[in-house]
């Protein structure tokens, strides 16, 4: 087991033990649990905004918001909005996030401790609070940054047993399953990646679906 497993390991335990934010009194309303949002299959950072339509600032930046979730959401970014219960109103978003919270009497921002709007907040897949009560801008910077270095897991399995095979080809599926971290690729789907890149260049292919020569084919091909 490499130093590299090893860690993601690690960092699957300490998601287990990820922050869990609910108010006691909002247990019978709309709750809202990090800890259950971040354990959506895919899910490496979730974002939530506090919003409210008689909020200016909040409204002016719905379409960044859209922008980032669109942007971001296939890469692993979940989207949660709460609404405040303006004067007995709930009023739905502009738009469409993962999901959104009608907070029942504020009680989700007490418990957040949530003191003006705008306000927004950013957890890693391990349940590291990122952003803190921070705006649009700052969120777009911490998620860019954080999904450049998100884990790689080098799996190297040393012997020729098929109980060995059968164990890495486990460890992969449910790395891929969980979509938390990426496995390296092996040798042998680097060399058919290799073998791809090469015949999409052959003479006989359309001249107008070729690849530019040297450029590569781009990762999720």
């Amino acid at each position: 087991m490499t130093r590299t497993f090893r860690a993601a390991v690690a960092a699957v335990v300490l998601f287990a033990l990820a922050l869990v934010v609910r108010s006691n009194e909002a247990s019978a309303a709309e709750s809202f649990d990090a800890a259950k949002e971040l354990a959506y299959p895919g899910t490496r950072l979730l974002v939530v905004e506090f919003y409210s339509i008689d909020c200016k600032p909040c409204m002016a930046a719905v379409p960044e918001w859209k922008a980032l979730h669109a942007k971001y959401r296939s890469r692993g970014l979940r989207f949660v909005v709460i609404k405040a219960e303006d004067d007995g109103r709930c009023v739905n978003v502009a738009w469409s996030p993962d999901r959104s919270i009608c907070d029942e009497d504020d009680l989700i921002f007490k418990a957040m401790r949530v003191k003006a709007l705008p306000s927004a907040f950013v957890w890693s897949w391990t349940g590291e609070l990122l952003v803190n009560a921070g705006h649009v801008k700052d969120v777009e910077k911490v998620v860019e940054a954080e999904l450049l270095k998100m884990p790689r897991a080098a799996i190297h399995v040393e012997g020729t047993d098929k109980g060995l095979a059968d164990a890495e080809r486990f460890v992969r599926a449910e790395l891929n399953r969980a979509g938390k971290i990426q496995a390296a690729a092996t040798a042998a789907e680097i060399k058919a990646i290799e073998s791809v890149q090469r015949a999409s260049g052959e003479t006989n292919r359309d001249e107008r679906a070729q690849c530019e020569l040297g450029k590569t084919l781009g990762a999720n091909s």
